[in-house]
């Protein structure tokens, strides 16, 4: 391939080269119904102008399709990141739905009371033990009322 290119590069030189010194004779160029006189050398250059300019109209295009194949392909990545992101939080929605049944089945259950009741409860070996649940929030509530009217707070 870099022979291939190297030919074709000396060609292209040669042929400029070759065009310039032996270009001098007159010619008459027709182009859209209009006639032009120049030299063939002026053929030469105004065809050399015509294919750069298609290269450049091609390198653009060229350009922009790859651009536009970029982007296609990051908001692709962007939308399949998002639609594993909502699966994500919703399998952890699920989660904490179903824990948050089974601590509201834990609380409304047996041995449920309000300030101050005792509840039994089982030790890791089996043995059951007591214990009063105190309800912190309406500690802090009497706490609170007291202090607002002058008095002690309940014990």
């Amino acid at each position: 391939m870099l022979l291939i290119g190297l030919l074709l590069i000396l060609a292209a030189v040669g042929i400029t080269v070759g065009a310039v010194y032996d270009g001098g004779d007159p010619v008459t160029v027709e182009v859209l119904g209009r006639s032009t006189d120049t030299t063939v050398a002026g053929v030469f250059f105004a065809g050399a102008a015509t294919m750069l300019l298609f290269m450049v109209g091609a390198w653009a295009l060229q350009s922009s399709m790859g651009r536009a194949r970029r982007r296609r392909a990051e908001r692709r990545e962007l939308r399949e990141r998002h639609h594993d992101s909502v699966a994500r939080l919703e399998e952890e929605r699920t989660a904490l739905r179903a824990e948050n049944e089974r601590l509201a089945e834990q609380l409304s259950g047996p041995g449920a009371g309000f300030y101050g009741t005792r509840r039994d409860t089982t030790t890791a070996d089996g043995r059951g033990a007591d214990s009063t649940h105190i309800d912190l929030r309406q500690d802090t509530a009497d706490r609170q009322y007291a202090d607002d009217h002058g008095r002690r707070p309940r014990p």
